[in-house]
């Protein structure tokens, strides 16, 4: 996954798709408890997309595994200002994270 998320982010030709390929790139990261570089690469994607939740939410998780909980709420509620819809939805997929690992 880090792979092919990185071949993406060297072809791609615009914003929307280099934002796609940082947030893939961090999930890639994520899911290999490299939190370092997943945090850099959730940060690269809302640097160029303020409002792309998948990679706030991940962020926001980065903050909550380094401890940094004000962080973390700053995130969430980003999120939430952003499309609160989807509330339940991500708090489902957070507990699902902590509890499955």
């Amino acid at each position: 996954m880090i792979a092919l998320a990185r071949e993406a982010l060297e072809n791609a030709k615009t914003t929307e798709m280099k934002a796609e390929a940082y947030y893939v790139l961090g999930r890639g990261y994520h899911s290999v408890d490299n939190y370092n570089e997943a945090s850099t690469a959730y940060f690269r994607n809302t640097q160029l997309n303020d409002k792309y939740i998948p990679a706030r939410f991940g962020m926001g998780q980065m903050y909550i595994q380094r401890g940094d909980l004000p962080k973390a709420l700053t995130e969430f509620t980003h999120v939430l200002k952003i499309d609160n819809g989807k509330l339940e939805y991500y708090q489902n997929l957070y507990v699902r994270q902590c509890c499955c690992k």
